[in-house]
């Protein structure tokens, strides 16, 4: 796990500090980019069968279809933090199905935040094209787990008393799940595969439809 991504989970101690822990917001709170209520083709068939479901995957795409562009994210303060992953085992919290690919991750700093949004996602997850560039596919939101007004980092034991889990995409996100790296904060997560479909569904962490090495 990268450096960046260590200092980036646990620089929000302060802003906790600050803020408390207030409710999640929910999925549509602020949400950047008007939603285009006719584009549920691609949502439908990728699992997601609530109107409140598409309306997410739409301002998720309208807040992130720039981004296909993987210099604008990189401009806008997304930094690679992985090669691409891929999890054929399972062992990735969530995993369903087939299992498969986790892709290139991209973390912007400054939207770790208590209180995620749908449009304003943590990561930016990209899988390699034939023409040896990056095709974006999913978007990842990492929520810090909050406790007694404090990012919760003890390996050792689960939070008894986290925050609720926020709902996006009219799913609760995964979680608590256990620090990926020592010092990292327990956490709830998701990823939202709204540009590449995804065999094991919509929020399932990794893709069995995409790979690291296209042919």
């Amino acid at each position: 796990m990268s450096n960046s991504r260590i200092s980036a989970l646990l620089s929000i101690g302060a802003l906790v500090a600050t803020v408390g822990t207030g409710g999640c917001s929910s999925a549509g709170d602020g949400t950047p980019g008007a939603p285009n209520p006719g584009d549920t083709s691609e949502a439908l068939s990728n699992g997601c069968s609530t109107a409140q479901c598409v309306s997410d995957v739409n301002t998720a795409r309208n807040a992130t279809s720039k981004y296909k562009d993987v210099n604008k994210a990189i401009a806008d303060g997304f930094v690679q933090v992985s090669p691409c992953v891929t999890d054929l085992n399972g062992v990735t919290p969530g995993s369903v199905g087939n299992f498969g690919t986790l892709g290139v991750h991209f973390l912007n700093q400054a939207r770790i935040t208590p209180f995620p949004s749908v449009g304003s996602p943590t990561v930016l997850v990209y899988i390699p094209n034939d023409d040896g560039g990056l095709d974006l596919a999913a978007a990842e939101y990492v929520v810090p787990i909050i406790q007694n007004g404090a990012v919760y980092t003890d390996p050792t034991a689960a939070p008894t008393s986290p925050q609720p889990a926020p709902t996006l995409f009219d799913k609760k996100l995964i979680g608590p799940v256990a620090p990926h790296f020592p010092g990292g904060p327990w956490h709830y997560e998701t990823h939202a595969w709204i540009w590449k479909d995804n065999p094991n569904g919509l929020t399932a962490p990794s893709n069995s439809g995409v790979s690291c090495t296209p042919e």
